[in-house]
């Protein structure tokens, strides 16, 4: 009787099993952001940048994977560029960082710092990818 009832266990739960909803698997969304200094920026500006938004990536979900800051170069043909790799774990965790105060709060110190022109910000990219990316 003992294993009967281990069996009729062992099928319930199987059965419990083969039913329940899938849990849903994280879609890490990957951004690669391309920050264009401008000539008259000095460079702790973009540290500070950078590092205020890693502090705040965190909180919502994301980090900053890797990170270089390419110097302008000596002749002035390039301007210098903060070339970052953001690891977010779906695209709800970036719209939360976009939404927190704090981060639209530092608006000013990337105006001041990178030329929105030609640079590729994670808000940028979070634009052209579209709502459902």
């Amino acid at each position: 009787m003992e294993l009967k009832v281990k069996g009729i266990g062992s099928l319930v739960a199987a059965a419990l099993l083969a039913f329940a909803p899938a849990t849903q698997t994280r879609a890490d969304v990957w951004v690669y952001e391309v920050l264009t200094l401008r000539p008259e920026a000095p460079p702790h500006q973009a540290d500070a940048y950078v590092g205020a938004v890693g502090v705040l990536a965190r909180r919502h979900g994301g980090s900053r994977v890797e990170s270089v800051i390419e110097p302008a170069s000596a002749d002035g043909a390039s301007a210098g560029r903060v070339v970052g790799l953001w690891r977010f774990n779906d695209v709800g965790s970036l719209d939360s960082l976009f939404a927190d105060p704090t981060y639209r709060s530092l608006v000013g110190l990337h105006d001041r710092t990178f030329d929105s022109g030609s640079s590729r910000s994670l808000e940028r990219v979070r634009a052209l990818a579209g709502p459902s990316h």
